[in-house]
Formats: structure tokens, C-alpha cells, sequence
């Protein structure tokens, strides 16, 4: 069956691509070949799955499309010029999917004695929270808590800069930063800011077995409220003019260090 932009289920796509979803962030857009082979290889609902077949390049693009149309609750063919209203790349190939993440508590978390989760504290930029769990996936991070939450995690881009491992790793929004403290405390974590400072070398930390590492808002920094005694504080020297990194790019060194340390690398 092919539908229209008109169609309620086009006008759900757009409405997530526009971020009007209001309160619901369990649901999110995939648009492309690789994009949806992740949500193929993921344990992911897919409500609905939109495709194009004058857009489609190749058998590969084929069998992906007849395997997400199988799993989905709903499917529709859509025109090209459907395609072209919902798609945001110049050259679309063809398919969309619309498809559940996970919802996670903290008692959901499986954390094991050298737990590593990164703290998104007021990070705005939808691509920078992709990028974030994107590294957190690449060394082996356990969770991703977010306070202070500025983007949401269903933004589109969050699901593009994440290259899809948005639908794996866990992540736990707390309401306030002393309930994400509280809840740290209580797991065994030691927290270290990312700060400038009065900082020790990120080099020079002996990271806890259970690490926590916190980075803050683009342009703001850490909110004031983690700044507690029992926090320590870590710096990455920059060695040239630019005073800092990017905040993905100073996770990743962050992060990095901390795994190597934890699993012994060195």
C-alpha cells in the first residue's frame, strides 16, 4: 500500500524529525541504508517502516527493505516526492524506519566492578550527545547518565552522530544532579569532573574501580552542583593556542584513559 504525505503515519515521521514529540522521547527516526541495517541488527520495536523503491540502490537495499517491512507493526510505500519531504539528506536511498528505544532505570543498569559511565550534564548540541555515545560504545563504556537535559535523546542527529549504538547503550536521565549523585554514592562510584581548575593531569589519576566521569555543557561547563570535596577534577593540557576541545573529543581522551586503567592495558 502506498500512502501520501498527508497520512497520519507520515505526519508522525515528521512531527519526530521536527522534535514535536512533546514529552515522549521513546522513539526515534532512522533514515538510510546503514541506519536501518542497525536497526535491523538491534532488539528494537519498529512501529513503522516507510520505503521508496525508484529510491532503492541495489539488492542489498532490497532485502533490508522486505526484512524491516516483515518486522514492522505498520509498513507503506511512499512516493519520491513523499521521500523528498521527509528525507533529510540530498540524496536519500529510500527508507526510513521509525523505531522504540529502550527505557532505562537505575536499577535497570548492570554494572560490573570496573564500571565505566560517562555523566552528560547540560550538553546541548544533539550531535555532540550522538557523538558522546558513540565513543562510549567504541571503549566499552557501561552507561550514559544524563542531568541538566537540554537535547533530547530521540533528536534525530543524536541517533545519526551516535551511528546507531543510541539502541544499545543504556542511558538513565536523573530529575536533578543530587539524585544522579545520590544514586552514584550508592553504586561505589568515584566521580571526576572534566575542569580546568585546580585539576589534576588526566594522566596522573589513579581512576577508581568504579569511574564516573562528568562533561558538561558546551559552553557553560559543569553545573556547579557536582562540585562537591569528594569530586575530583581532571584537565587535558592543551599544548597549543585553542583553550579547550570539543566536548565529545575530551570524552573520548577521558574515557580512554580511564578503560586502559580499568582493564589494565598498560
Amino acid at each position: 500500500m502506498q500512502i501520501g504525505s498527508s497520512h497520519p503515519a507520515v505526519r508522525d515521521v515528521m512531527a519526530l524529525q521536527r522534535s514535536q514529540s512533546g514529552a515522549d522521547d521513546t522513539r526515534t527516526v532512522a533514515e538510510g541504508l546503514w541506519a536501518n541495517q542497525a536497526v535491523l541488527r538491534s532488539d528494537r520495536e519498529v512501529p513503522l517502516f516507510l520505503w521508496c523503491p525508484e529510491a532503492l540502490r541495489g539488492p542489498e537495499a532490497v532485502e533490508l527493505c522486505q526484512a524491516l517491512a516483515e518486522r514492522a507493526s505498520e509498513s507503506y510505500q511512499i512516493s519520491a516526492r513523499t521521500l523528498a519531504r521527509l528525507a533529510d539528506r540530498d540524496k536519500p536511498d529510500g527508507m526510513l524506519s521509525m523505531v522504540a528505544l529502550a527505557s532505562w532505570r537505575p536499577s535497570d543498569l548492570s554494572l560490573g566492578s570496573t564500571a565505566l559511565v560517562l555523566v552528560a550534564d547540560g550538553i546541548e548540541q544533539p550531535g555532540n550527545l550522538g557523538t558522546l555515545v558513540r565513543t562510549m560504545d567504541a571503549c566499552g563504556a557501561d552507561a550514559l547518565i544524563l542531568t541538566n537535559g537540554r537535547t533530547k535523546r530521540n533528536n534525530v542527529k543524536v541517533f545519526r552522530a551516535s551511528h546507531g549504538t543510541i539502541l544499545r547503550i543504556p542511558s538513565v536521565s536523573f530529575e536533578s544532579v543530587a539524585m544522579a549523585q545520590r544514586w552514584l554514592d550508592e553504586q561505589g562510584f568515584q566521580v571526576y569532573l572534566a575542569d580546568t581548575g585546580g585539576a589534576s593531569r588526566y594522566t596522573a589519576v589513579g581512576y577508581a574501580r568504579r569511574t564516573a566521569i562528568v562533561m558538561g555543557n558546551e559552553r557553560y561547563g559543569i553545573a556547579a552542583e557536582w562540585y562537591r570535596e569528594n569530586a575530583a577534577k581532571v584537565f587535558i593540557p592543551m599544548l597549543g593556542e585553542a583553550d579547550s576541545l570539543n566536548v565529545s573529543i575530551s570524552a573520548a581522551v577521558l574515557l580512554y584513559e580511564a578503560r586502559s586503567q580499568l582493564d589494565g592495558w598498560r
